[in-house]
């Protein structure tokens, strides 16, 4: 009896230690899993561009959101959100609850930072954010039965740049929860960066982490500085605001790229010994009242790498101010256009004739579709033995021979369109096989 009752303990033991134990691995196995999703989910956000990072959905959307909560459901990062009573801002605490951290939402129907107005008030919807709140693409189901659903949720808030007063970066904080092996409580894991076109003055102290939130800041192609030049010392005397023009992707007129550089063409003024010099720049492709961006303004340069503009074929206009040393500001509109063309141009229809030592090739004319179409800028002839990385001819007609050929052996050829954005006909043309005499 002793004996058996002995066996039954050391039995329990065991099952209790080898249960923990799987337990806890099968813990890990879904907190990796999470932490990776949340990864994914945050790359996604860093692939887009800076116009982009904010809630595609409405404050009213968020609203109904937070009210849809189960009272059960403790641990929902909806429940992170408020109303602030004094400016009527939707809020995320990106802090804790004994020390909480109140930042705004990016949403739809509600964009400005803080320091551009005071209290929030419906404007109309922003189609270009593209960041989707919850659900849907933000979850992750696990192979294998039964599956386990990861659930994604996705916030923007405005985050105040520390020792920088009046001064807001865009902040996507990711949060991923998956469920307790065994039915209990469910876990997350948040992680969090900044977003910021130019340069991002470095914390005064080192950022911290833990194994389910991470902090990081990322920072759109720009200006590589905020520091004003050298030589940008006021002058008294100078009282006019910089003029001049800029120019958006060398004034090539279309593009198929989101992502422009502008050269710029302004002075201060009075010309001469009056002026101040130039100070700093900013962008915005809104309209002449901003918003404007980099923020803080950047330095001054030549040319600003990296603008991004909006996705979806069209015409696109960028509107840009300027200051000198004095802190004048540029008094005209300062403005450019571009159309950008993304759509591909169609596919040529080859044929060729064989000649002596020769083959002619002849193919149909291109058509670049779309409203917003560049048209067709030229062709590029390629043959196989060259590869198909550069062509073997590029020509604005739709006819090429191909001289000095070895009589009695085959040659096999293609031709794509290209059009005055850029963009390379996919699909290119059939492939023409053909022997010289």
């Amino acid at each position: 009896m002793v004996a058996s009752a002995l066996l039954l303990v050391v039995a329990t033991a065991v099952f209790t230690a080898v249960y923990s134990g799987l337990r806890l691995q099968a813990t890990a196995r879904q907190r990796a899993a999470a932490t990776a999703w949340a990864d994914h989910l945050m790359e996604l956000a860093r692939n887009q561009p800076y116009d982009a990072i904010g809630l595609s959905s409405t404050g009213a959307a968020i609203d109904a959101a937070v009210a849809a909560v189960p009272a059960g459901d403790t641990d929902n990062p909806d429940l992170l959100l408020r109303r602030n009573g004094a400016s009527s801002c939707l809020e995320l605490n990106t802090g804790t609850a004994a020390s909480p951290a109140w930042e705004r939402l990016v949403v739809a129907d509600w964009y400005t930072p803080p320091n551009a107005a005071a209290t929030c008030g419906t404007q109309s919807v922003n189609n270009d954010f593209h960041m989707l709140h919850a659900g849907g693409a933000n979850n992750h189901v696990a192979a294998g039965t039964p599956a386990v659903t990861y659930s994604g949720w996705v916030f923007v808030t405005w985050a105040p740049v520390e020792g920088l007063s009046n001064v807001y970066y865009k902040r996507v904080t990711v949060m991923v929860r998956f469920p307790s092996p065994t039915g209990g409580i469910s876990r997350l894991v948040r992680a969090s960066s900044l977003f910021s076109l130019g340069y991002v003055p470095a914390p005064s102290s080192p950022s911290s982490s833990t194994s389910t939130s991470t902090s990081t800041t990322t920072t759109i192609t720009g200006p590589t500085t905020t520091t004003l030049p050298a030589s940008c010392t006021p002058n008294a005397g100078d009282t006019e605001g910089p003029a001049g023009s800029i120019t958006l992707a060398g004034g090539a007129g279309y593009t198929n790229q989101t992502s422009l550089a502008i050269s710029n063409s302004v002075s201060d003024r009075p010309n001469g010994s009056g002026a101040s010099g130039m100070a700093t720049l900013q962008y915005s492709n809104t309209g002449p009242t901003g918003p404007w961006l980099p923020s803080p303004a950047a330095a001054y340069a030549a040319v600003y790498a990296g603008w991004p503009i909006a996705a979806g074929d069209g015409e696109k206009q960028v509107w840009a101010r300027f200051t000198d040393c004095n802190g004048n500001q540029s008094p005209a509109v300062i403005t450019d256009t571009i159309v950008l063309d993304q759509t591909l141009p169609s596919a040529p229809t080859l044929t060729g004739t064989p000649r002596n030592n020769k083959i002619d090739l002849d193919w149909t004319a291109a058509v670049d579709p779309g409203a917003s179409a560049s048209g067709i800028d030229r062709y590029r002839v390629y043959r196989s033995d060259k590869g198909g990385a550069t062509p073997l001819a590029v020509v604005t007609d739709t006819s090429y021979s191909d001289n000095g050929l070895t009589s009695g052996q085959a040659y096999t050829y293609w031709v794509t369109a290209v059009d005055r954005a850029g963009n390379e006909s996919s699909p290119e043309s059939n492939h023409y096989t053909g022997t010289p005499g």
